[in-house]
């Protein structure tokens, strides 16, 4: 736990997944800060897809800053809280009952007091259908696969930019890349048409098909 707490609580939910970055170094040197540092939330999962959310490298190796709006609900997955963290809870609820999801109650009550293991130890499973909103399953299934939330969090990480800069960022270069690859294709018809092949990158053609239908 932080110095002047005396305890600190281990979450881990039922929908948990291990991630490949899992390492003791990066566990070790958690637990080295949190020993020696004030916080209210260590995690070692979150979500990364959420507005106004913000990590930023500290001064120990293999732990990040995690600054977040009220609407950056990082997910209960795998989290430490501490003493203190849990007496906010506790007092928030006895102040105005329980009005607000947890992950929401979080996000206003440790806006800037929350830190992470980098890389994530763990992560909420991409295969554990959603009770709460279903529709969204398919698009968890591709965000939530490692191959895909680990380059995501080295990005994240390796920028310092928020999220709230890099989704427009994001749609901007994919769109981009549509309108390249639209004009790929109409090249390739042209030639088709006009001498009856093409003297190209087939495979570039197909690839750029797909963008541009995307």
């Amino acid at each position: 736990p932080p110095p002047s707490n005396k305890y600190s609580v281990l979450v881990m939910e039922d929908n948990v997944s291990v991630s490949p970055n899992l390492s003791a170094s990066t566990l070790s040197s958690l637990a080295a800060f949190s020993s020696r540092n004030q916080w209210d939330m260590l995690h070692l999962a979150y979500i990364m897809y959420v507005p106004s959310l913000v990590v930023t490298k500290t001064a120990t190796p293999g732990v990040v800053r995690l600054s977040t709006g009220s609407q950056s609900a990082l997910g209960t997955t795998c989290y430490v809280i501490s003493e203190g963290g849990v007496d906010a809870l506790l007092a928030r609820h006895e102040e105005r009952g329980y009005t607000l999801p947890i992950p929401d109650l979080m996000a206003e009550l440790f806006p800037e007091s929350r830190y992470a293991a980098s890389p994530m130890l763990f992560h909420r499973a991409s295969k554990v259908k959603s009770l709460v909103n279903p529709q969204l399953d398919t698009l968890r299934e591709l965000l939530f696969e490692p191959a895909f939330y680990t380059k995501w969090e080295a990005v994240m990480v390796g920028t310092g930019l928020g999220t709230n800069v890099l989704f427009p960022l994001l749609v901007a270069s994919l769109l981009l890349l549509s309108l390249r690859s639209g004009s790929v294709s109409v090249e390739a018809a042209s030639q088709l048409l006009e001498t009856g092949q093409f003297r190209g990158n087939a495979l570039l053609v197909a690839a750029s098909a797909v963008f541009s239908a995307i």
